[in-house]
C-alpha cells in the first residue's frame, strides 16, 4: 500500500461492544486516503476477532496484538508509531466519526502549515449512538501568541478532545505523546499548543460516547482531585514503568517541561510560566494530598477556599 495521507490510530482492550461502530466510521470516512491501525492490548472477549475481520476485508486496515495489556498510554502511543501518514489522528475505540470528518479538517492542515491539530464540534450519544448533547468548544486556540493557545488549554474548560483532533506528525515527534498518568492527554496537547495553532470546525462531527464503563467513570472518588490517581495510573500504566509516587507533583512537572525547546519569545515563556503556577494553585489542594500526614489535613481547609470559587463549575477531571 502506498503512503497515506492519515493514519488512523485505534487502541482498544475488550472493546467488543463498540469496536465494530468505531471501525465502521472510519471505512465510512468521505475521504478515502488513510489508513486504520488497531492496536489491541491482549483483550480476552471477542475483540481480536472483530478486528482481525475487518482487517480481512479491507487493506487499509492493519490489526496488532500485544501478549499482555501494557496499559492504555502505552497501547495509544503505540499506534502513533505504527503510522506512515502526514496527519494521525486517535479514535477511541468506543466514539465514532461522522462521515464528513477528514474532509473537512484535512485542508486545514494542508492548507496551514502553521495550524498543528484540527478538530470539530462534539456530539455526545449513549450506549445506542442516539445523541443526547453537543459540546461547542469556545477557546481561543487559534490565536496567533503561543502563550494565550497555552492558557486556553491549561486553564481552560475543553474536555480534552483535542487529543482526537487531526494532528500534524512533525508536531508530535516532538512531543512525549501520551503520558502515563493523570492529565496526560492536557499535557500532550499543551504542549502541541506551543508548537502551533489550533483550528476548530464548526460542525458535530466528532462522536462522543458517554458509559458507566469509562475510565473517568470507574476511577471516581470522593478525593480532593475527584479521581483515585493511584487506581487511574495503574490503567494507564500496567506495568508501573513510569508511575509517579506524587502524581499531582508529577503533573505540574510535566506542564512545566512542555516549554522545554520550544521557539517562544521570553516574554511568551515567563507568562507561561505563570499560568503553569496559577494552574498549581488552582489544584493546591490536589498537590497536599499527595503529601500526605498534616497536608492532608489541611486539604479541607484549602479545599474550601478553592473549590467554592467555582473555577468552573461545569468542569470535568482530564
Amino acid at each position: 500500500m502506498n503512503k497515506p495521507k492519515v493514519s488512523i490510530g485505534l487502541p482498544v482492550y475488550n472493546g467488543e461492544k463498540y469496536v465494530a461502530r468505531a471501525i465502521e466510521s472510519v471505512l465510512g470516512q468521505s475521504f478515502p486516503d488513510f489508513e486504520l491501525i488497531i492496536s489491541d492490548n491482549a483483550s480476552t472477549d471477542a475483540t481480536q476477532e472483530i478486528c482481525r475481520a475487518y482487517a480481512g476485508r479491507d487493506p487499509r486496515i492493519r490489526y496488532y496484538r500485544t501478549e499482555q495489556n501494557l496499559g492504555a498510554a502505552p497501547n495509544f502511543n503505540r499506534v502513533f508509531e505504527l503510522a506512515h501518514g502526514d496527519y494521525f489522528q486517535w479514535l477511541a475505540s468506543d466514539d465514532m466519526l461522522a462521515p464528513e470528518f477528514l474532509s473537512r479538517c484535512v485542508p486545514v492542515l494542508d492548507n496551514d502549515p502553521t495550524t498543528v491539530l484540527c478538530f470539530c464540534w462534539a456530539r455526545y450519544i449513549d450506549e445506542h449512538d442516539q445523541p443526547f448533547s453537543t459540546c461547542e468548544l469556545d477557546l481561543r486556540i487559534d490565536d496567533p501568541l503561543p502563550r494565550t493557545r497555552f492558557h486556553e488549554i491549561l486553564l481552560g474548560w475543553h474536555n480534552s478532545f483535542y487529543v482526537f483532533g487531526l494532528i500534524r506528525v512533525a508536531a508530535l515527534k516532538k512531543t512525549k505523546l501520551i503520558l502515563p498518568h493523570t492529565h496526560g492527554d492536557t499535557i500532550l496537547i499543551a504542549r502541541l499548543s506551543l508548537l502551533g495553532r489550533f483550528q476548530q470546525i464548526s460542525e458535530h462531527l466528532f462522536l462522543s460516547r458517554h458509559h458507566a464503563a469509562q475510565s473517568n467513570e470507574i476511577y471516581k472518588a470522593e478525593v480532593p482531585c475527584g479521581l483515585d490517581t493511584e487506581a487511574y495510573a495503574s490503567w494507564y500504566d500496567t506495568q508501573g514503568m513510569s508511575r509517579p509516587k506524587y502524581p499531582n507533583w508529577r503533573i505540574l512537572s510535566e506542564f512545566n517541561q512542555t516549554l522545554d525547546g520550544v521557539q517562544v519569545s521570553l516574554i511568551d515563556r515567563t507568562i507561561c510560566r505563570a499560568y503553569i503556577a496559577r494552574f498549581g494553585l488552582r489544584h493546591v489542594h490536589c498537590l497536599l494530598w499527595d503529601l500526605g500526614g498534616l497536608p492532608r489535613r489541611l486539604v479541607i481547609v484549602v479545599s474550601a477556599r478553592f473549590l467554592n470559587k467555582n473555577y468552573g463549575a461545569n468542569q470535568r477531571p482530564a
